[in-house]
């Protein structure tokens, strides 16, 4: 599922998934994810309430009835206020543990950023990548905060930066800006030459990815 593919899940019961760290750039004899029983408990929890969100999502999505649709819409956001609220209370007790509290600020930046919190996200991601600044979902995550808050040449540095190393994170964040051109021409609260100026560079960013895989 792509939302999933954007968070960090330390999945296993120790939290120590070490893909996320060789991602990360972390050395594993010397970064190993380690949690104190609360600290544990308040990520478990937001990873339960974000999955939960993830599904219900795709429920409403299929969802044609309306009254439905709105019901799971407010389900879906009060399940994201919670893994929001868990994830700060984790990141908290946390302090500069760098085994896990970048995973978890990358977690919260999705979330803010799906709670439409844009500067939280950005904040969130920032902070993630000062303690990994090779975590490329974190990156992800930051290059999307950026979209929302329209800051479009730098969405689009954000692309080229993972593009070069990451290309499945910047596939991911391709497809978010695809949907913020949709979303855009179909509310019109943005100036349309910029809309279309930057589906063009989204079409060449295609173009350029199709020539490159091919050869």
């Amino acid at each position: 599922m792509p939302n999933l593919t954007r968070l960090v899940l330390l999945a296993s019961m120790g939290l120590a998934t070490q893909a996320a760290w060789s991602a990360s750039g972390f050395d594993s004899t010397s970064a190993q994810p380690a949690l104190f029983p609360q600290n544990e408990a308040y990520f478990r929890a937001g990873m339960v309430h974000l999955s939960h969100a993830v599904a219900l999502e795709k429920k409403r999505d299929l969802e044609s009835n309306p009254t439905a649709r709105e019901r799971l819409s407010q389900q879906v956001k009060d399940d994201y206020v919670r893994a929001r609220q868990s994830f700060q209370y984790a990141i908290r007790g946390g302090d500069n543990n760098l085994g896990y509290v970048p995973g978890a600020l990358t977690n919260l930046a999705y979330v803010a950023n799906k709670l439409g919190d844009h500067d939280a996200a950005l904040a969130a991601a920032d902070r993630a990548l000062a303690l990994a600044p090779r975590m490329a979902i974190a990156r992800e995550n930051r290059g999307e905060a950026l979209l929302g808050l329209n800051r479009i040449a730098d969405a689009q540095q954000q692309y080229l930066d993972l593009y070069s190393g990451q290309p499945a994170m910047a596939a991911l964040l391709l497809s978010a800006m695809k949907q913020w051109v949709a979303d855009r021409r179909a509310s019109g609260t943005a100036d349309q030459a910029t809309v279309d100026e930057f589906d063009q560079w989204i079409r060449d960013r295609e173009r350029i990815t199709t020539q490159n895989t091919s050869h």
